[in-house]
């Protein structure tokens, strides 16, 4: 759903807040930076275990590090905003993210013939 929600961006979207607070770490005290780290975590452990249930059923096609790969949906997310903010194309971020979607299609497609 997130695709779909980018979909409907009129203007570049500003970016994360939560990755300028990361861009920034020294600004911050060491509880700042354990939550960003927290925060990380939690997001690399949810999506890695829906990634892991989606590989339990089927199986990937490459061998693939599902924790990287639960990662790898947070730098398109970044990516796609400094693209689309440098490039004023609010499509970039639905681009991107279709990009990482046809990619997962493609892993963990049981069969392409």
């Amino acid at each position: 759903m997130f695709e779909e929600a980018a979909a409907t961006l009129t203007e570049p979207y500003p970016g994360c807040l939560f990755a300028s607070y990361c861009y920034e770490a020294e600004q911050f005290d060491r509880g700042i930076h354990g939550i960003i780290t927290a925060t990380m975590g939690t997001w690399r452990s949810r999506l890695g275990e829906q990634l892991r249930r989606v590989a339990e059923r089927y199986p990937p096609r490459l061998e693939v590090d599902l924790e990287s790969l639960a990662d790898a949906i947070t730098v398109v997310f970044e990516g796609a905003f400094i693209v689309s903010r440098t490039y004023r194309e609010p499509a970039v971020v639905a681009q991107q993210l279709r990009h990482y979607r046809n990619y997962l299609d493609l892993l963990f497609s049981p069969d392409l013939a």
